[in-house]
């Protein structure tokens, strides 16, 4: 679990955000739900979490941000 999550917070989250200084700011409630979605389908595929569970419990059982929080810090 721990070498997955570290794939995901080194390699996948800094490939989605990058630039987010730039972009981020501009985008909308739908369009970060989008990109959210890449996040959750890695969550509930390599952590095996139910699929109904709501979304912003997905980063927080496994100890992650969400990406928008991400985007924020």
């Amino acid at each position: 679990m721990d070498k997955k999550k570290t794939l995901l917070s080194c390699l996948v989250t800094p490939i989605i955000l990058y630039g987010c200084e730039v972009w981020g700011g501009s985008i909308s409630r739908q369009t970060w739900n989008k990109i959210e979605q890449i996040q959750k389908q890695f969550i509930i595929y390599n952590f095996n979490i139910k699929n109904n569970t709501i979304y912003p419990m997905f980063p927080m059982d496994v100890g992650l941000l969400s990406i928008e929080s991400e985007a924020l810090k």
